[in-house]
């Protein structure tokens, strides 16, 4: 048995390793991460992202015995750009989810073309959130043994972006029942089609 699961682990690693070579391989990969960013909603990859922030909890605290300040350092950096992709993402499926009554007024074309941005916004979100949790995954032994490049450091430019992408998507999410002008009842069916990760 334990044979088997030593065989079964090198082959995996084998394939992890050689995955970049294989151009089935990598066809396959795409389409299956497009796929499932169209099937999940924000809700699934909420959870991915928390998955990856627990796995950079025990990578910094555990793995390289870095104090509790360095740790969340640690857990930021790795796991801005995709909350903040992942913000903006649930912002948009706020703003123009198909029942609210700012798209009901909406006709044709036009109509068509802000759902269809929404989309593409929705799985490029995902797609990148994804295929970033299974790089770690795939490469989970090196990515547990090296930390951050810029960790101690400044923010660097795209973590400042990604910082006021966060803010300004925050504000807008929380703004939205004002802005929207959505009742209780509302807030609820929306927040349930956009979080539950269930609900495809």
């Amino acid at each position: 048995m334990q044979h088997t699961l030593r065989h079964g682990f090198s082959s995996f690693s084998s394939l992890a390793r050689s995955h970049d070579d294989l151009p089935a391989f990598n066809a396959a990969y795409w389409v299956l991460t497009f796929l499932a960013a169209m099937l999940f909603n924000a809700g699934a990859f909420a959870i991915l992202i928390a998955g990856h922030m627990a796995l950079d909890v025990y990578k910094y605290r555990d793995v390289h015995g870095k104090k509790w300040g360095k740790v969340v350092e640690g857990v930021v950096r790795e796991n801005i750009l995709d909350v903040s992709l992942l913000s903006l993402g649930i912002a948009f499926s706020v703003y123009f989810h198909a029942s609210l009554p700012i798209l009901a007024g909406i006709r044709g074309i036009l109509r068509t073309e802000i759902s269809i941005i929404n989309a593409i916004v929705q799985i490029t979100v995902k797609a990148h959130i994804l295929h970033n949790v299974l790089m770690v995954l795939s490469h989970l032994y090196t990515y547990l043994h090296k930390v951050h490049p810029r960790l101690g450091s400044g923010a660097s430019f795209l973590e400042g972006i990604a910082i006021v992408a966060l803010a300004v998507s925050s504000a807008l999410i929380l703004l939205s029942p004002v802005i929207l002008n959505l009742d209780a009842a509302d807030m609820m069916n929306l927040a349930a089609d956009i979080m539950i990760p269930w609900k495809m």
